[in-house]
Order: C-alpha cells, then structure tokens, then sequence
C-alpha cells in the first residue's frame, strides 16, 4: 500500500512512472498474494499506455496460480497472445505451472507440448503437477520422455519420480529410477534415499528397502 501510495504522489507531482515503476508496485501486490489488486495494476498500466512484458505477466502467472485464480490466469494466457511477446521459456514454464496449480493439467499439457525444447524446470513442473494430482501413470509417461530427451533430473525432480512410483506401486519403474539415480551420482543425496526407502516400502519391496 505504501509503495502503491508513493507512486501516485509521484503522478500528482507530474512524474509518470515508467514500466520498472509499475511492475515493482505490480508484483508486490502478486508476492504478497492479491492477483485482484494486481490486475487493476495492470488495467491502469494499459490506461497509461504502459505495455506489459515479460515480467509483468510472469508475476501476474505466480499470483493467480497461487491462489487456483484459473479464469483470470485464462485471460492472462489470452492478454499474453494479443499482446505479441515472444513465449520464450520463462512465459511458458510460467504458464505451465499456472495451469497446473489451478488443477487443470489437460491445458498444462497443451501448454508444455507447445515448447519447442522445455528445460529441466519445465519437465519438473508437468512431472510434479501429474503428482500432485495423483495422476501417476501420465507422471511416469512424461518421466519416460524426459529420459528420452536426454535431459538429467535433479534432487527435486527425482523426488517426483519416486513419489509417482510410490503412490503406482511400480516396483520395476522405480528399480529404472534408482539405476538413472546410482549413475548420476545422487544417491549421496539423504533426501533421495529417504525416498527409495519410501518408494520401496509402499511398493511392498521390502528386500530392495
């Protein structure tokens, strides 16, 4: 409110301020969790003839995916179409995740299939929304394509993999997942052995446990 306060005394005074100005009010309404008041931000900006980029509608993406606000991340996905920035990863994970958070995984997916080469946070985001979710074979199915693609997972996106198996009870899938983990050296890692443990045991493998 403070911050909101200080930038209209700076239009009283004659000073318009510009997109840096705008976006830090913008995304201190988004951090703090009040995607409403952040839209009106937004409003006001194009009234002020303003244009958004990249920053703007990443922080708007986090706010409304934190609160499962689905209809208004929608219309942000449609506001980013029209106003013609390019959907470069960052825009496009944070669409991802978006939908993911607001539980809609069919438009997660489109979403993530329309990257032309996500990244490792990019497979992370789907992997762990199909968990979260507890849609466990589509987790596993895009666990697969990650392996083919080449791409090698960290701590965070193992951790899903494991769960997914956990929750399957996919013994053999997860023997696959613990072999990737030997050979890239993250069985060091206690976390990671924590949940073979886990994923073992709920896979009533009580001898690999």
């Amino acid at each position: 409110k403070e911050a909101y306060s200080l930038m209209e005394q700076m239009r009283c005074n004659g000073v318009e301020p510009n997109l840096v100005t705008w976006n830090s009010v913008l995304s201190g309404y988004a951090q703090n969790g009040d995607y409403k008041k952040a839209l009106e931000i937004l409003e006001q900006m194009q009234q002020a003839k303003i244009e958004p980029d990249c920053f703007t509608f990443t922080s708007l993406l986090k706010a409304c995916g934190a609160k499962g606000a689905f209809s208004e991340g929608k219309w942000i996905h449609t506001q980013l179409i029209r106003s013609g920035i390019r959907f470069d990863l960052q825009i496009s994970n944070a669409l991802v995740d978006m939908y993911v958070k607001c539980g809609n995984m069919e438009a997660a997916e489109r979403m993530f299939n329309a990257v032309p080469n996500p990244d490792l946070m990019s497979w992370s985001i789907i992997i762990s929304g199909y968990v979260q979710h507890a849609l466990e074979d589509q987790a596993l199915l895009f666990c697969e394509k990650m392996f083919q693609r080449g791409v090698t997972p960290d701590t965070v996106t193992f951790m899903c993999m494991l769960r997914a198996c956990s929750h399957g009870s996919v013994v053999y899938q997860g023997r696959l997942i613990h072999f990737y983990i030997l050979q890239s050296g993250f069985i060091s890692d206690t976390r990671i052995v924590n949940a073979l443990l886990d994923m073992y045991i709920n896979c009533n493998s009580l001898k690999d446990a």
